[in-house]
């Protein structure tokens, strides 16, 4: 999502607080010399910021800005580190087969390092032992491999209880 810079004849607003090349503020000055200033230097006007009082603009050269600009969208962009949510569906009378597929898929899903959500789904009859179920999600915790940590604590929400785990 590219921002949309208003530059040299676009820019309106008079006066403006005016920034220079190097970054030093030049103060508030009519919008005509900071023209005037702008040609001198061979530079051109940039609209920073139009919603403060007064807009800020500053003195740049725009490819050089927008290159700048770019660049530091792709540094914070691989910086981001994207992490999978895995969401794992338990029941209250599940067998005891079912609960091993289940814990060999989530130990997989650790082992890539992605956070598994784990659901425990209250049907029917079953919502009125919310306190077995309770038991047993946590008694399911206890049969993962290896170290996890808890990312969001275990919650009753509807009628299901979950919490998101990660290695």
């Amino acid at each position: 999502m590219h921002k949309q810079y208003k530059i040299n004849q676009q820019i309106k607003y008079s006066p403006l607080r005016l920034i220079n090349e190097t970054g030093e503020n030049l103060g508030i000055v009519p919008l005509e010399e900071a023209v005037r200033l702008v040609i001198e230097k061979g530079l051109d006007l940039v609209e920073i910021s139009s919603t403060a009082k007064p807009p800020v603009c500053r003195m740049i050269d725009f490819k050089k800005f927008k290159y700048l600009e770019e660049k530091s969208e792709k540094q914070a962009k691989k910086k981001t580190k994207v992490i999978e949510l895995k969401v794992a569906r338990i029941t209250l009378n599940a067998s005891e087969n079912d609960l091993k597929t289940k814990l060999k898929n989530i130990n997989n899903f650790l082992k890539l390092n992605n956070s598994v959500k784990i659901v425990l789904n209250l049907k029917g009859r079953e919502k009125n032992h919310v306190d077995l179920a309770f038991t047993k999600f946590k008694s399911f915790l206890t049969m993962i491999e290896g170290e996890f940590r808890i990312i969001q604590e275990i919650k009753k929400q509807g009628w299901n209880i979950s919490a998101i785990i990660t290695k």
